[in-house]
């Protein structure tokens, strides 16, 4: 009999030590390490470009490829990350939007992730505030100055009288334009998540072929059709657009029209916009590294 018990307890006991060796080995392949981060900013690359043409990094409801894809992230969105996760298959970069004003918070459903291999961290970037009190008397506020001209859709920005930027922009369409008259930089961030959607009554001509609008896409409907000249039609439609990480971000009215780069066209020289000045995306971070809040900004 006790030979009997003998046996059973060392049945016991290896059974027990495979349960929890089992238990042990899975242990690593879910588990994973995460790094809070700080004022960290981050640049979508090796994307689509601005047409959507390749492939496009996702953004991710979890940090890993198995999770639900919840939005195309195009070469040169900006985001502002705040974990780092660590797992199996890589390193993970969560968005973060807290500080964010959506106006359509129904479209973000879940938070974000990125993979990080798609991305290159920004050094040496933050927003800014105008104060009066700490920059009256700055004097490199006083010397740059940013001049916009709307009939030659150029941009120029100088530093007392030498020339530091020269580019092509695109200000606002004729129903959203880009008013002149003289600002100041009273606000910068790396990173906006810009969002609207209007309907508006609009004189077209019969299209030849069926036209449907790309739901969420930020084309301004009207830069991109062809229509025939037979019969004209007045129908509403509604402009939407959904931005996150528009890059480059500097506030320069009360109305939030801002110099700002621009991911989703490539149409500089024309007029394309809302409202804002769109720059491609290497000179709007040139100009936003050189630029202080409190820079004069005239635009005629």
């Amino acid at each position: 009999m006790k030979k009997l018990i003998f046996i059973f307890n060392i049945f016991f006991a290896f059974s027990f030590l495979n349960i929890a060796s089992a238990q042990n080995n899975s242990i690593p392949a879910n588990s994973s390490s995460t790094e809070i981060l700080k004022n960290t900013y981050v640049q979508i690359i090796d994307s689509c470009n601005w047409a959507h043409s390749g492939v496009c990094v996702a953004a991710r409801g979890g940090p890993g490829t198995s999770f639900s894809k919840e939005h195309r992230l195009r070469n040169g969105i900006v985001l502002k990350v705040s974990e780092k996760i660590e797992t199996k298959n890589g390193s993970w970069y969560k968005i973060d939007f807290k500080n964010e004003k959506i106006n359509k918070s129904e479209r973000l459903k879940k938070d974000w992730y990125v993979n990080a291999k798609y991305t290159k961290i920004l050094e040496n970037i933050k927003p800014e505030v105008y104060d009066e009190d700490n920059y009256l008397e700055n004097k490199e506020i006083e010397n740059k100055k940013i001049y916009i001209n709307l009939k030659k859709q150029i941009l120029e920005a100088y530093e007392g009288e030498t020339l530091f930027m020269r580019t092509k922009i695109s200000t606002g369409l004729k129903d959203s334009p880009t008013e002149s008259g003289e600002y100041f930089i009273h606000y910068k961030t790396p990173s906006r998540y810009m969002q609207d959607d209007a309907t508006t009554t609009k004189i077209f001509y019969t299209h030849t072929k069926t036209d449907t609008l790309a739901s969420g896409e930020s084309k301004i409907s009207t830069s991109t059709r062809s229509y025939s000249t037979s019969t004209k039609n007045k129908i509403n439609y509604k402009e939407y657009y959904d931005l996150p990480g528009v890059p480059f971000a500097m506030y320069f009215d009360e109305d939030g029209k801002a110099i700002h780069g621009a991911y989703w066209h490539n149409n500089f020289g024309n007029r394309h916009s809302h409202g804002c000045i769109n720059l491609n995306l290497k000179d709007s971070e040139k100009l936003y590294r050189w630029t202080p809040v409190g820079a004069i900004v005239i635009v005629k």
